[in-house]
């Protein structure tokens, strides 16, 4: 077996992790009132990044920031807090607890 094969088998297990019925959506949260994105393609993560990317800002700082504001099919981790409807940011420092990641696995 090849490592291509075996690349293969580890993504497609991982699409067995994705809801059934997966839509797109914008939350606001309801602490700060930032957007948090549940993308679905190539054309919203697109968006999403010329939204919250200013180029005359540090990028690094920009770019980490971004990677807490969304959640795509098959990513391992959400930085929102369903229940609560807040963002992972407004959890850790409102509540004082532990970073909040829901685990699909």
């Amino acid at each position: 077996m090849n490592n291509e094969e075996k690349k293969n088998r580890y993504y497609n297990s991982i699409m067995g992790y994705i809801e059934p019925g997966y839509k797109s959506k914008t939350i606001n949260c309801k602490d700060c009132n930032e957007e948090f994105y549940y993308i679905n393609s190539k054309k919203e993560l697109l968006e999403i990044i010329e939204k919250n990317i200013n180029e005359e800002n540090n990028f690094g700082y920009d770019m980490v920031k971004l990677m807490t504001k969304f959640y795509y099919p098959g990513a391992n981790s959400i930085s929102f807090h369903e229940e609560k409807q807040i963002c992972s940011c407004c959890y850790i420092y409102r509540d004082k607890k532990p970073w909040y990641i829901k685990c699909f696995r």
